[in-house]
């Protein structure tokens, strides 16, 4: 079964990466860069598993965008990358069943060590 992965960063080549590691593993990739389309596409068409960027450079981060994952589909898996300290990411994410954490830069095997084996939630 393929999965439906949502990912979520304001870098562009971050997205493109992304999506070029998950194809190469059967996964249906939509690249988001705003908070604001990934809430609305969470509501609409929630995923398997939602990777996101905590910093979006807006006032909305990716913990609001993994909040709202939770509320829509509580089962999806989760992990969120950044490129800060992730104390402060872990500290606030706690409550929201995080899978993994992923600092950038990463390599594409440190993100498929993540996700293998992942299977859409039932």
């Amino acid at each position: 079964m393929t999965l439906r992965v949502l990912i979520v960063d304001d870098d562009s080549l971050t997205l493109e990466l992304f999506a070029e590691v998950l194809e190469h593993f059967n996964c249906a990739c939509v690249g988001i860069p705003t908070a604001t389309e990934a809430i609305a596409e969470i509501k609409q068409r929630p995923p398997d598993l939602l990777i996101a960027d905590w910093d979006l450079g807006s006032t909305l981060s990716g913990v609001d965008v993994a909040r709202q994952l939770r509320v829509s589909a509580p089962n999806s898996h989760l992990i969120m990358i950044t490129g800060r300290h992730l104390v402060p990411l872990v500290e606030q994410t706690t409550e929201l069943n995080v899978m993994a954490y992923l600092k950038k830069p990463f390599t594409p095997r440190e993100l498929f060590s993540l996700i293998e084996g992942v299977q859409p939630p039932t």
